[in-house]
């Protein structure tokens, strides 16, 4: 933050203490249209498409209890950020790797000030998730009668090229990147910790 005027270990307190004060979890999870008195384990939990929403629920979801904040961390780590440009997904990334290094980044950055800080916290205490139960369709067996082919082929002309490469030069490319944000990631986390 631009303007820190406590240190580390006090500012983590500070959160924390601010957090269990003011959040509420029965009104952080929405209830469906069924509601129940208990979150039920088959829950799938609709997550917000805005990166400031994103970023609130990533801040968080450290003080939730467990059974909530590793169903909330396991979507989020899996979730694929596409929408949302280099830095952003950084950042995401970085805040989801631990509660200390979400903390540190929030600290050690100087792109927000002490009063941006509390407001997103109070805006995070706030917010409220839309969630719903998964339903199980039973899938009946469906018997085939006669053939799936029924004797046409394509032209030469329409085939497939044997030697296509475009695919696995596109894969090249999406692990190339994703190597680079790992290590971008590395190194940001390693700066942190000569800080401290």
């Amino acid at each position: 933050m631009r303007d820190k005027n406590q240190n580390y270990i006090q500012f983590s307190l500070s959160v924390e203490k601010y957090v269990r004060g003011k959040l509420n979890i029965s009104s952080f999870l929405r209830p469906p249209v069924v509601n129940t008195p208990t979150v039920p384990e088959g829950f799938q939990i609709i997550l917000p498409k805005k990166f400031h929403q994103v970023e609130q629920l990533v801040l968080i979801h450290w003080f939730l209890p467990d059974n909530i904040k590793y169903h909330i961390h396991l979507d989020l780590w899996t979730k694929n950020f596409n929408n949302f440009n280099r830095k952003q997904q950084i950042q995401l990334r970085i805040m989801l790797n631990s509660k200390e290094d979400c903390l540190s980044w929030y600290y050690r950055t100087e792109r927000i000030s002490t009063h941006e800080f509390w407001g997103t916290l109070g805006q995070s205490c706030k917010l409220q998730l839309e969630w719903f139960i998964e339903k199980k369709v039973i899938r009946k067996t469906q018997r085939k009668r006669g053939y799936d082919d029924k004797g046409g082929m394509k032209s030469e002309d329409k085939w497939l090229p044997k030697h296509d490469f475009s695919f696995t030069n596109k894969q090249n490319e999406i692990e190339r990147l994703y190597n680079l944000q790992n290590k971008t990631i590395d190194f940001v986390l390693r700066s942190f910790k000569r800080r401290t």
